[in-house]
């Protein structure tokens, strides 16, 4: 049996984390990812799905041929378990470049902090948390913006 287009729509609507839908995911047999293609029946002009296939022919980008698993996943649960890309950047006074992600993230929430290493050092020193496009901008925007600071891309 196919899968229409309207049933797919109906589980794929709304993935706000207001509402508690189920959305389908199409995962690769052999690694769960969602890398993956297979044959369905689409309009080529405007992409439009209408069905896909009960056994189709798929790839998974990291394993080649595979059967494809269709998994039930509450979108809300989906969405909270996220995780984004942030740019944290702090003076090299504050710590130092070794620092854990947690010493980061934690000196991030806490505020402005007095030097890790320096305990004659009286100054407040504050981790900022950017996104990529907020870094890039800085970067283009400001002459040598980061001269004395470190950078570490961590996910939060």
């Amino acid at each position: 049996m196919q899968q229409t287009l309207r049933q797919l729509e109906s589980t794929m609507t709304d993935i706000t984390p207001e509402k508690s839908q189920t959305k389908t995911l199409w995962t690769c047999s052999v690694c769960g990812g969602t890398d993956v293609a297979c044959d369905a029946r689409i309009n080529p002009n405007t992409g439009e799905v209408f069905c896909v296939f009960d056994d189709p022919d798929a790839t998974c980008d990291k394993c080649g041929e595979v059967e494809l698993d269709v998994v039930e996943t509450n979108a809300a649960e989906e969405y909270a378990g996220k995780k984004e890309l942030f740019a944290f950047i702090w003076p090299f006074q504050l710590m130092p470049r070794n620092a854990t992600d947690e010493q980061i993230v934690t000196a991030y929430e806490k505020g402005p902090l007095h030097s890790i290493d320096d305990e004659d050092d009286d100054e407040l020193y504050e981790v900022r948390k950017l996104t990529p496009d907020e870094l890039a901008a800085e970067i283009n925007d400001n002459d040598c913006a980061f001269g004395q600071y470190y950078v570490r891309f961590i996910e939060v």
